[in-house]
């Protein structure tokens, strides 16, 4: 819906927040998926890197996008930080999903888990504790990325901010 607005404001290592009926009853909060923005990846332009349950891969943008309602993050940090983010973020492909939500794992990962991977010390991000079925998980939800470290760039209009 949004896509115009969207190719205009994006570089890569943005990350994008969507609210999307596949994961919104298995992730808490508003925001249910995340991707990095990397631009161009194996020749093909405006690609996002996401973790889902067939591993860590890139996705057209325009895919990765459909949702009911989408958010551009920026990282708080200096362009050529947020550019070799997105080329960190190319390493990633080929993982495995992280179907047990272990961030001690870095062998597979979630889609929040990925994004914390890439800036969790550049941004001093930390992990929540959430009540995950029957015990408690420390973990980055993407709701978390409106806490610290990032700024909305772009927010479709429907879409709910978190407050903290």
């Amino acid at each position: 819906r949004y896509i115009k607005e969207i190719n205009r404001c994006l570089e890569p290592g943005d990350v994008i927040a969507i609210r999307s009926p596949y994961f919104e009853r298995l992730v808490p909060g508003y925001w249910s998926h995340l991707g990095i923005y990397i631009g161009e990846c194996i020749g093909k332009n405006h690609q996002v890197i996401q973790a889902r349950g067939y591993g860590v891969y890139p996705i057209d943008l325009n895919l990765f996008l459909r949702s009911s309602s989408a958010a551009i993050m920026r990282p708080e940090l200096p362009p050529t930080d947020r550019a070799n983010a997105a080329c960190e973020a190319k390493k990633y492909i080929g993982y495995h999903y992280d179907h047990k939500f272990d961030f001690a794992d870095n062998t597979r990962f979630t889609c929040s888990e990925l994004v914390y991977s890439i800036y969790k010390e550049a941004l001093s991000l930390e992990l929540c504790t959430v009540s995950s079925f029957w015990r408690k998980k420390k973990v980055f939800l993407p709701d978390h990325l409106f806490k610290r470290g990032f700024k909305v760039v772009w927010v479709s209009p429907e879409a709910i901010i978190p407050k903290f």
